[in-house]
């Protein structure tokens, strides 16, 4: 079990595993109702990664704040204000899961009094992508972490 988030570097190194089993365990304990399962396909949706216009940080950092604020903000402005904490602890080792099985998506559903969330979760790129998005099911909302302590809001429908 992982105790703190390392470098991402460290991750490729397949040090610490986080395992679907893992996963599951871990959510079921904290939430009533959730499934978790695997798509066997990227979460960008395209087959052969040096494809993916959106898979270097700075691509995808660039188009976020382009959509997120236009011109209105300077990049550091925007990094400030659209950057939080990843809290829950499941998102921590989500992210570590994701980086380590490229071209596929996690799937957590989470059904409780609370909350009724559907979310995808996958590498891409140099980063790893947290999506809601479903309008009913969370939100229409998108951030993009490269170390798993932090993440940044891409995008809100």
């Amino acid at each position: 079990m992982i105790t703190t988030l390392r470098p991402i570097f460290d991750y490729e190194d397949n040090i610490t595993v986080i395992t679907l089993e893992y996963l599951t365990a871990q959510l079921c304990c904290l939430y009533r109702h959730c499934r978790v399962s695997v798509k066997e396909s990227p979460i960008s949706g395209i087959p052969d990664e040096s494809q993916d216009e959106f898979g270097s940080w700075e691509s995808v950092i660039a188009a976020g704040q382009s959509y997120m604020t236009g011109k209105s903000m300077t990049r550091q402005a925007y990094l400030r204000k659209y950057t939080s904490r990843i809290g829950p602890k499941w998102q921590q080792d989500a992210y570590i899961w994701a980086f380590q099985n490229p071209g596929k998506t996690l799937v957590v559903e989470i059904k409780d009094s609370l909350r009724d969330e559907i979310w995808w979760i996958g590498r891409r790129g140099e980063c790893v992508h947290f999506l809601l998005p479903h309008q009913d099911h969370g939100g229409e909302k998108a951030w993009v972490s490269r170390n798993g302590k932090s993440r940044v809001l891409v995008n809100v429908d």
